[in-house]
């Protein structure tokens, strides 16, 4: 038979997928696993037609199957699309093996106008949309996993957990492994230790400081995600979103909009934003027009440059425009 999991969390899709295997009384372990993005599908078809050397029933997982969902013309593999045998996929999808069960594991949605996507809707009912955990799911996983292990945790280490890992599934699992693995009774500040903030979240933190003034608590802050092995190129990049977000925002302030409406905006542009948020970006934009904050995205750009085609050290560049910060305020 031939099965789809798809989702827009390839790590909780693929956690669903373990779980249903663990409830039939299969084991992913026992799988043939392939990933689509590396492996060709010709390799996947020839596995699922042939016979099982013990006579047992086949499992096969195909991960990543970027070709059933809308993200397919954004894939640049080692495989080229022209020796994909996708016709062979569909000859397969239409007359499978009984002895085997292709698991096809989409990331993403799954693509309607695909004459593959069509073929398997016409040939099995096996479809799984693995919908984005709440919040409550994961608080409920937390615990049932400590409960498990015969340990601990409170409340407020799992909502450190979810902030710091903005709704990664596979991220989330795994640092909340790490916790339970080294404390009994994992408590706030045991996150705090243990989680790595985000580095968009430690660009902004040194942002912030630089907005508020405080060039200091911003050079300390940049220094401390250099000692952490990022490259300066990846901080400036995400200096660049950072102050980009901050252009569109406080271009809608000067239209007169209001937080809920700015925050309702740029939802529909990219990541989820809350009000709360653009009450404080606002209080720290405060002498920063939208005329300046292309200014600096402008200068950072000619940084990229130089680092990039002129081989400038990323560590001068940075610290000069930081420490020069104060000059595109208002006066």
């Amino acid at each position: 038979m031939v099965f789809v999991y798809s989702g827009k969390d390839p790590g909780l899709t693929l956690h669903t997928l373990k779980k249903d295997l663990a409830l039939k009384g299969e084991s992913y372990d026992k799988a043939t696993v392939y990933d689509c993005y590396r492996d060709p599908i010709r390799d996947i078809v020839s596995d699922c037609s042939s016979l099982s050397l013990f006579g047992e029933k086949k499992i096969v997982i195909a991960l990543n199957c970027y070709f059933l969902s809308g993200i397919a013309k954004s894939i640049k593999g080692p495989i080229k699309e022209k020796d994909q045998d996708y016709k062979g996929l569909l000859g397969y999808v239409k007359d499978p093996n009984t002895d085997t069960d292709l698991y096809l594991l989409v990331p993403g949605t799954l693509l309607p106008s695909s004459e593959l996507v069509k073929e398997i809707k016409r040939s099995t009912p096996n479809f799984k949309d693995c919908l984005e955990l709440k919040e409550d799911d994961y608080y409920m996983l937390s615990y049932d996993r400590a409960k498990e292990r015969k340990k601990k945790i409170e409340k407020e280490a799992i909502s450190v957990l979810l902030e710091r890992t903005k709704g990664d599934f596979l991220l989330f699992s795994s640092y909340l492994d790490l916790l339970l693995t080294y404390k009994d009774d994992v408590q706030e500040e045991d996150a705090k230790k243990m989680v790595y903030k985000p580095l968009e979240d430690k660009a902004y933190e040194c942002l912030s400081h630089l907005l508020k003034g405080d060039v200091s608590s911003s050079l300390s802050s940049y220094r401390n995600v250099r000692r952490q092995g990022v490259d300066p190129l990846i901080i400036l990049l995400t200096f660049v979103s950072q102050i980009r977000l901050m252009a569109l925002v406080e271009n809608l302030v000067e239209q007169g909009e209001c937080n809920d409406a700015i925050a309702k905006a740029l939802s529909t542009k990219g990541s989820p934003i809350k009000p709360g948020r653009i009450y404080y970006m606002r209080k720290d934009l405060s002498g920063l027009s939208f005329e300046r904050l292309v200014k600096i995205l402008s200068d950072l750009g000619n940084i990229e440059e130089r680092i990039k085609l002129d081989n400038d050290k990323g560590d001068d560049l940075l610290e000069m425009f930081l420490l020069g910060f104060r000059n595109y305020r208002k006066r």
